[in-house]
């Protein structure tokens, strides 16, 4: 059961989330509410009986931005469901790198598991696709450092249409065997979706959106 969410701090290119939810950090929707911890755990915890769903996430935006809201929903889980839902807890990892504290927190929670979706192969692959400068791609690494170090279950994964080629993938293992070389079977690929308004978002960046339907297309 995935229950959304707004605002994130990085704006990927390929970002799944319409545009309609990316803007809506700066102009909330009318009638939009902020919900409780208690009241997110409540809704999550009961469409998960309802659907019969095995996993409770929250996603479209960045969670951790909301640091304590988040340690608060994960209390409220723990302290209230029945059954335990394993809790997925999707991030970029940049702000769970860059607080070595907030992880140790988070290894509290033992049906808590981490997909550090990492954004690019290097830094260089991650300031194109994000935007954000090259040195944050650093923190996205720290963030698996810090949930090894935590004994937090947790994996990487990372949008495969977006790698290059050959010398771009030796980039990325090299960067996951030097926190672990057991993240190398860890790591999950996953696909680029184009749902229509990231197809127009590309087409306005001028990137070559058929290349990718082409090339995913051959690896199918």
């Amino acid at each position: 059961m995935t229950g959304d969410l707004i605002g994130c701090n990085l704006r990927c290119k390929f970002c799944w989330a319409d545009n309609d939810i990316r803007n809506r950090i700066q102009k909330p929707p009318a009638g939009a509410v902020f919900h409780s911890p208690k009241s997110v755990a409540f809704i999550l915890h009961n469409k998960a009986k309802e659907k019969q769903s095995k996993y409770l996430r929250i996603s479209q935006g960045e969670p951790t931005l909301s640091k304590n809201h988040v340690l608060s929903i994960l209390e409220e889980l723990n302290r209230s469901s029945k059954p335990k839902y394993p809790f997925i807890l999707e991030t970029n990892g940049i702000i769970l790198g860059n607080d070595r504290d907030f992880a140790k927190k988070l290894s509290d929670f033992k049906n808590l598991h981490i997909r550090i979706s990492l954004k690019g192969v290097n830094s260089k692959k991650f300031s194109y696709l994000t935007g954000a400068r090259e040195e944050f791609y650093d923190l996205q690494l720290k963030a698996m450092s810090n949930c090894l170090n935590n004994g937090i279950s947790f994996h990487p994964a990372i949008m495969i249409d977006f790698i290059d080629d050959a010398h771009e993938m030796a980039d990325l293992k090299t960067n996951l065997e030097a926190i672990s070389p057991q993240l190398i079977d860890k790591l999950e690929f996953e696909r680029l979706i184009l749902y229509p308004w990231v197809r127009d978002r590309l087409r306005k960046l001028n990137i070559e959106y058929e290349a990718i339907l082409n090339k995913k297309s051959e690896g199918e």
